[in-house]
């Protein structure tokens, strides 16, 4: 009886080990600065311990807006999927809602986003998006994304 609690805790702390390897691997080791300006539109993010939070500015002087959404960031090989936690908006400028507010307002709904990357250079990477609409992003990246992304998208300071 002694023998089989003994394999059972060995076994459960095994898995435990396994799971908080695999979080730390794929979560909790991002350390980045991220950018990526479109003409419309400018998003600065940042990820530490696995939490990231990102500042989406709607450039329109006469109507732009200003939002804030914070997320779980999970990062393995070329993927990079974000569990979102809150999308706020922070600023308004007119009355009249823009692509942005369009955006974070139809994605209210919707928690979990994945995005494919791929090197351009030592600190640009291209980011593809498939939903809610197909787009491509060139980003500029400063940090690590995980230690279990694509071996060429380690990045230093």
């Amino acid at each position: 009886m002694i023998k089989y609690k003994k394999i059972n805790l060995f076994i459960f702390i095994f898995l435990i080990t396994i799971v908080i390897i695999f979080l730390y691997g794929t979560s909790l080791s991002c350390d980045y600065r991220m950018k990526i300006e479109t003409k419309t539109t400018s998003y600065n993010g940042i990820c530490k311990l696995g939490e990231t939070s990102w500042i989406e500015t709607q450039k329109n002087k006469i109507n732009g807006s200003i939002w804030n959404v914070t997320a779980w960031s999970f990062s393995f090989k070329n993927n990079v999927i974000y569990i979102i936690k809150k999308r706020e908006r922070l600023n308004k400028i007119g009355n009249v809602p823009n692509n942005l507010d369009i955006y974070n307002t139809q994605l209210d709904h919707i928690s979990i986003l994945n995005y494919e990357y791929y090197d351009l250079s030592e600190h640009h990477i291209a980011i593809f998006s498939q939903f809610p609409e197909e787009h491509v992003f060139i980003a500029e990246v400063h940090g690590t994304l995980s230690l279990f992304s694509s071996k060429n998208n380690n990045r230093t300071k």
